[in-house]
Order: C-alpha cells, then sequence, then structure tokens
C-alpha cells in the first residue's frame, strides 16, 4: 500500500484578539514602518530641497495649517477652538537644541500615521474619508488644504534625523505617541493619555542644519517667513541669536476670508479666489514679484510678461490643487502663470 501523507496542524490563539486586551494595552500591537526604504528617504530629500532645514520647517507649518482647516470644518462640538500654531527652536537639559511645532488640528489616527504621516509619498487628499467629508456635492473641495504630494516627513529629515510625534484625533479621548529615526526598521506607537487635540512633532536638530537656523542665508526665505496671512495664528520662539529682527510677520497680507482695499480680485476658471496688489512684499528676496498660494510664498514665481505695466503681487488660493506647483514648492511646473491673461486684463480694465 502506498504511504499517505499525515497532515498536521496547530490553531494558535492570541489574546491581542481580543478587544477588551488590545484597549488595556498601552501600545498598538501593529507592525508600524516608514513606507518607504530609509535610503530611498536620504536620496529623495536632497534632490528635491537640497540640505537646507528651513524647506524643512515649510513642509511642516503648510501640514499644521493644512490639519487646522480640517478639523475646522469636521470639529462640530468645538467650532471656537483656538486655531494656533507654536513654532520653536529650543533646547533641553542636555543642550541638545530641537525644533518643535505644535498644532491645534484635527490631529491623527494610527491608520492616518502608518499610510499617510510615514508613508512617502502618500495624501490623505486622495482617501475615502477626504471624498467623504472634505467634497462637496459640486465635486469641490470644500477646505482650503495646501498639501497634495505627501512629502512631509521627508521634509522633516531636512532638520534631523530622529523625530518625536505626539497626536490626538478630535474625535478621540485620548492620544498616540511615536519615536523614530530615518534608519528605522519598525516603529512602536503608545497610546498615551495626556493629549491635547492636535500633533506635536519634535525633531532633534543635526549640526548641519543648526548652523542655517543661526546664519540664515541672505537670498532665501528665512524659515519664519513662510507665511504670509494672519490665521491660522502662527507663534515662533527661538533660543538662537537671529538677524532678521522679530520672528514671524507684524503685518499680514489679507487671507481667504478677508478683503482689503489695496489688494483686487480677478477671475480665472478653476480657482477659487485670486487677488494682485502693488502693496509691497512682505520679506524681500531675489524676484521681479512676490507669489502666494494659500499664504505660502512660492520663492522662484515664473516672469511675468506684462508688457509696460509694473509687474503686481499676487495671491492664489486653489481649494482643488490645480495651480501647477512643482514638488518642491519652489516654482511652478509651467514656464507661465495659467492665468496670465485674465491677470493682465485685471490690471488694465
Amino acid at each position: 500500500d502506498s504511504i499517505k501523507p499525515g497532515l498536521k496542524y496547530r490553531h494558535i490563539v492570541s489574546n491581542l484578539t481580543e478587544e477588551s486586551f488590545r484597549d488595556s494595552i498601552d501600545f498598538i500591537p501593529e507592525k508600524i514602518f516608514f513606507n518607504a526604504d530609509a535610503d530611498l528617504a536620504k536620496l529623495l530629500v536632497a534632490p528635491l530641497y537640497g540640505d537646507n532645514p528651513t524647506y524643512g520647517v515649510r513642509e511642516l507649518i503648510q501640514n499644521a495649517i493644512d490639519a487646522i482647516n480640517e478639523r475646522k470644518l469636521l470639529d462640530k462640538h468645538n467650532p471656537n477652538f483656538e486655531e494656533l500654531i507654536s513654532v520653536n527652536i529650543l533646547h533641553d537639559s542636555e543642550e541638545k537644541y530641537y525644533f518643535e511645532i505644535i498644532d491645534s488640528g484635527k490631529g491623527m489616527s494610527v491608520y492616518e500615521l502608518a499610510n499617510y504621516f510615514l508613508k512617502a509619498g502618500a495624501t490623505n487628499r486622495k482617501s475615502k474619508e477626504w471624498d467623504q467629508f472634505f467634497i462637496g456635492e459640486d465635486g469641490k473641495n470644500k477646505v482650503l488644504k495646501t498639501g497634495k504630494f505627501g512629502v512631509g516627513i521627508l521634509a522633516a529629515f531636512l532638520i534631523g534625523d530622529e523625530i518625536e510625534v505626539s497626536t490626538r484625533r478630535y474625535d478621540s479621548s485620548s492620544g498616540l505617541s511615536l519615536r523614530a529615526n530615518i534608519n528605522s526598521k519598525d516603529i512602536e506607537i503608545k497610546k498615551i493619555k495626556d493629549c491635547q487635540i492636535g500633533t506635536r512633532l519634535k525633531i532633534f536638530i543635526r549640526k548641519e542644519a543648526l548652523f542655517f537656523f543661526k546664519v540664515p542665508s541672505s537670498h532665501l526665505i528665512p524659515w519664519d517667513k513662510w507665511y504670509t496671512s494672519k490665521y491660522p495664528v502662527i507663534r515662533y520662539n527661538c533660543v538662537l541669536g537671529y538677524q532678521f529682527g522679530n520672528l514671524g510677520y507684524e503685518e499680514f497680507e489679507p487671507g481667504f476670508d478677508e478683503e482689503n482695499d489695496l489688494w483686487i480680485n480677478f477671475k480665472s476658471h478653476g480657482y477659487t479666489k485670486l487677488r494682485w496688489s502693488y502693496e509691497s512684499v512682505k520679506f524681500k528676496y531675489a524676484g521681479d514679484y512676490q507669489l502666494t498660494c494659500n499664504g505660502l510664498i512660492l520663492p522662484s514665481p515664473p516672469p511675468l510678461l506684462a508688457g509696460s505695466i509694473p509687474v503686481p503681487n499676487i495671491q492664489v488660493f486653489d481649494f482643488n490643487g490645480i495651480f501647477p506647483i512643482s514638488l518642491n514648492r519652489n516654482n511652478l511646473d509651467s514656464h507661465k502663470l495659467p492665468f496670465e491673461t485674465d491677470l493682465i486684463n485685471s490690471v488694465f480694465t
């Protein structure tokens, strides 16, 4: 007779499948990691931003602004929460300098941490949640969101190699925390009770980046001058000597919901709101005019072929992500403004 193979199996039962046990432990029992190879992440940062940490600050401020705008729409129980972002350069008891940004935005869940924050190139703008909560019946976005490339975590590594994150989503009673290095293979997410709604990101500043913060380049926008609108409020604090005077701006350009006689509105297909003005720019840099998108400066705008008229400064408010900003957010993918004709017609009117 032919020998029939025997079959043995074992059924392994774990208490990790029990919801009551998962709720009782102080960590998230899932495999969490950077969803991009660490070496690849390092290779992507330099071509996008060079080695200047001010671009990292810009990306993190942008993410914080987006989180606050999203919470304004989602958190119906706290409609009047304080729209505040704190941006700090501090040092700890060991005199280690670190960069810190704290926002009162909507915060993140475990899913958002794993699938968006820690995943290079991913953005919730393409998620089912985004479609459900942020897209109107007309198919247009209901919230002003600037980020669309998902490169924020890469930009954080311009400042330092090690990050700490604590976050609490607006609809959760507890928070989450993690600590990771750019070379981390596995990341443990812990549950925390004492956590405000929003997100706090702490990055230990590497030596080369600290030099940029101490001695900002004269031909680049300083780390505290990227955002030109008054709201959400951004408060800066820096323990380093600083050569550009006061941190942030003392005067602001009008935001989306504000009107100003010095700024003229004009229309162009697809754009929510466009403005131009001959008001002097808030911070002088190499360029003929100042171009902002959702309040953030684009440092290298395309030339404007306006003939004999002086080139005005321009504000773009782009709800639907159609303004062709390049991946590094310093210029446009096109060599001209997509609404240049409408702009010139408005100026001549």
